[in-house]
């Protein structure tokens, strides 16, 4: 945000969702100058605490709320006294046939606070679609944003600016590698007995749907949009819910094509690209 000088101001944030991936949310935040967390949401008064307690004692402490309606009926003194802008880090569950992200999403966007939404947006493209109507109609003078991140990955814009400048020659096609190992730093997630084991929490659930848009964004990127997919999927954890490894074709419209793979590992892996371009060499005016 932004003062009337065009300074940057001080942006007072509400995290809703205080699992694990909050923790790097956090991370983040305070690695700024310009964004205090004021307020934390989680019906588990426990997650709220294992985030409240990384937050140094010099700083203000947050807000503790069970729900983000109890956190906006706490902003009431003035205009966004207690948080401007909320992230959403809940799981993208269907709950009795509600999307929960597109549930919370709307509280928020109705509430007029600038918002940002983990990945994946919604499970359906309706529900997605549903709060870009919502958020034009609602809150068009707020930002309305999603965190997929690898869009802004220093090797992702690299190799996109090389493509676009003719560095490389043409771009034939691509091969992207989402593999992970289960012992690896998520490996509370994949766990026996974790949600991602609850066949009741796809597809959310499943190691591939979660993971997928980091990979498929940047294809994107330097190929456009994608015009038909076909794949295979698999599990190499059974315990774990929906598909954990799997091989795709993407056509773009352009006609060109990129492989797509997923792999949860059960043990350690060796270090793997996350992609593998394949090009046309370089005209001679740019060797």
């Amino acid at each position: 945000e932004y003062g009337e000088d065009r300074s940057f101001v001080m942006v007072r944030l509400c995290m809703v969702g205080c699992g694990n991936i909050a923790q790097r949310h956090l991370v983040a935040a305070l690695a700024t100058s310009v964004i205090e967390v004021t307020a934390l949401v989680d019906p588990n008064p426990t997650a709220i605490a294992r985030i409240a307690d990384q937050i140094p004692e010099c700083l203000s402490r947050p807000a503790q709320c069970s729900s983000l309606t109890e956190a906006l009926e706490a902003d009431t003194d003035a205009p966004d006294s207690l948080f401007s802008a909320i992230v959403i880090m809940v799981p993208s569950f269907v709950v009795d046939g509600v999307d929960l992200h597109e549930q919370v999403t709307s509280v928020a966007l109705r509430g007029g606070k600038h918002v940002l939404l983990e990945k994946p947006v919604t499970v359906t493209v309706e529900a997605a679609q549903r709060l870009v109507a919502l958020h034009k109609q609602v809150a068009s003078y707020k930002v309305f944003a999603v965190a997929e991140n690898a869009q802004f990955w220093p090797e992702v814009l690299a190799a996109r600016d090389a493509i676009r400048r003719g560095d490389i020659g043409e771009l034939i096609t691509a091969r992207a590698k989402f593999w992970e190992s289960a012992s690896g730093e998520w490996a509370g997630d994949y766990l026996p007995g974790t949600w991602r084991c609850d066949d009741s929490k796809l597809p959310a659930a499943s190691f591939t749907f979660d993971g997928a848009s980091h990979w498929i964004r940047p294809l994107r990127m330097v190929f456009g949009e994608v015009a038909r997919v076909v794949g295979v999927t698999g599990k190499s954890l059974e315990h774990m819910a929906g598909a954990s490894c799997s091989q795709h074709i993407l056509v773009f419209e352009s006609g060109k094509t990129a492989m797509f793979e997923s792999m949860l590992a059960p043990g350690a892996i060796s270090n793997q690209p996350f992609f593998c371009l394949l090009y046309t060499s370089p005209s001679p005016r740019d060797s």
